[in-house]
């Protein structure tokens, strides 16, 4: 069973590890000397993923704002945890999107 800081640590993991490697094919893909369209398109759609992203998190954190509760000997309560969760979510499936669609070029 998944607990709430292993699916949090999962997920930070992913963005981690995939975030460089879409960083790594853009720049390959944008250092070149003429852009083709599909370069072009690719810039287009990096910009607005940013936005978008961007969005989601701000949204994720808003529906899921953390309401005043007690502190447990062990920290945050996993309520705190759930909200980083659901605002990561979309990010990270993004990423592995990212990867994915971006190693088939």
């Amino acid at each position: 069973m998944k607990t709430p800081w292993i699916t949090l640590f999962a997920r930070s993991y992913e963005i981690a590890l995939g975030a460089p490697q879409v960083i790594a094919a853009r720049v390959q893909l944008l250092n070149q000397p003429v852009w083709p369209l599909a370069t072009w398109l690719e810039a287009q759609r990096m910009v607005w993923e940013k936005m978008l992203a961007a969005s989601e998190i701000w949204w994720g954190f808003w529906r899921a704002a953390p309401v005043a509760r007690p502190r447990t000997r062990l920290g945050l309560p996993h309520h705190h945890v759930a909200t980083a969760n659901r605002a990561l979510g979309p990010l990270a499936r993004k990423v592995n999107a990212n990867v994915r669609r971006l190693r088939k070029r």
